[in-house]
């Protein structure tokens, strides 16, 4: 072993005594979201597609096949035990909730199906493939241009010289206990 460095145990895998994987239905699941939001009359409708993914529909497809193309991991494939994987449509939706709400990969088994490492997997792979596809055009710092138009947008609210303030929130530190002021 290198000086430095630490071994994780490997998760997951067969051995003796090890129960075997829970059953968690995927394609039931793939058909249930399929009917929710993808088939041509789906049960919700745009409004509530926007409200759930917190983007509309057609921003999705792009993202779905902008990763699918850059990963072949998002593409629907069969284990080595002849069992269907999650959906490409399963793994961007457990993405993107796992990142939109801040869920718990919990609540992505009860809802999705998806076990704990799955999500950390799937989490991971879309985001590195998010930076790669869309980096270079959307996540560039910004020029001068930029700078004044967002420094504009903050002293209309009344937020003199802020930058770098988290998610357009002013802190109003006074009324945080232990806070300055």
């Amino acid at each position: 072993e290198r000086k430095g460095t630490q071994t994780k145990k490997k998760r997951g895998g067969s051995h003796p005594g090890k129960r075997p994987n829970k059953n968690r239905n995927r394609v039931l699941y793939h058909e249930l979201l399929m009917g929710d939001y993808f088939v041509a009359n789906p049960i919700y409708d745009s409004k509530d597609f926007r409200r759930r993914f917190r983007m509309r529909r057609e921003l999705f497809d792009r993202i779905l096949n902008a990763v699918v193309e850059y990963d072949p991991y998002f593409k629907c494939g069969v284990d080595c035990c002849g069992v269907k994987s999650f959906s490409t449509h399963q793994k961007i939706t457990c993405a993107l909730r796992y990142m939109a709400y801040g869920g718990s990969a919990d609540q992505l088994d009860e809802n999705l199906r998806f076990g704990e490492s799955t999500v950390g997997k799937v989490v991971d792979r879309f985001c590195r493939a998010i930076v790669d596809v869309f980096g270079p055009t959307y996540l560039c710092p910004p020029n001068e241009q930029d700078m004044k138009n967002i420094l504009a947008g903050y002293e209309r609210k009344g937020w003199i010289g802020c930058m770098g303030c988290i998610d357009v929130m002013k802190w109003v530190w006074s009324s945080v206990e232990g806070g300055p002021g």
